[in-house]
């Protein structure tokens, strides 16, 4: 019996180790200082590359390379005339032996080499900016995609891809509230809440992605 099967999953392998490291910040930054971290996340990796030919992955204060680093090494890097120390400390397991971590880096990799390509990501889902189709009667947008996740059978991982759309109005919110209020005389801004409770609203400033929240006290 002959046949074709299409398939969406990737076998995945780990052909090195990778070594995991925290790194110490010397001053301190707060973890929810997103920006500063993935400036100094930035510059560290390419102080890796440049001076030592390491690749890297940062997530925060995690590093992950390709290549053990020295025992006393330490970058120096300036950021708005601050010097921040940073340090590596190796992990209690020298190497990612264990399956959790091996699946949380390789859903981090995948991650970031979308990220390197331009997609964005929204929802937990990947999408292309060169793959947007705009319907101009309807004034709507699609957005082409998909989602991935890390599968794992027995001892080996797979990369499992689903593909993904969004449809949305090119209107903005407050375009459209004036539409409504306009259509149906009598709406108020309770009528507009009920309305737009529970709706997604997106948003992109710096490739970044952003939830709204509506206060009509504070915007009336």
């Amino acid at each position: 019996m002959y046949g074709n099967f299409t398939s969406n999953l990737f076998k995945l392998n780990f052909t090195h180790y990778i070594f995991k490291y925290s790194l110490e910040i010397s001053p301190t930054i707060s973890e929810t200082s997103f920006e500063l971290l993935e400036e100094i996340s930035k510059k560290t990796k390419k102080h890796l590359h440049l001076n030592y030919n390491i690749s890297s992955i940062i997530t925060k204060t995690t590093l992950y390379t390709n290549l053990q680093l020295l025992n006393d090494l330490q970058i120096i890097i300036e950021l708005e005339n601050v010097e921040y120390s940073i340090t590596p400390l190796q992990s209690s397991n020298q190497f990612l032996t264990d399956k959790l971590e091996q699946n949380n880096f390789l859903r981090i990799l995948i991650s970031e080499y979308l990220e390197e390509l331009k997609y964005f990501q929204f929802n937990k889902a990947f999408y292309n900016p060169f793959e947007i189709f705009d319907e101009k009667t309807l004034e709507l947008s699609r957005w082409n995609g998909f989602s991935i996740k890390i599968q794992q059978f027995f001892n080996d991982f797979a990369l499992q891809i689903s593909p993904k759309s969004l449809i949305f109005h090119k209107k903005n919110c407050l375009d459209l509230m004036k539409k409504i209020m306009d259509s149906q005389p009598g709406t108020n801004q309770d009528n507009l809440k009920s309305m737009f409770k529970g709706r997604k609203i997106k948003t992109r400033y710096f490739f970044s992605n952003y939830c709204l929240k509506f206060d009509f006290f504070l915007y009336p």
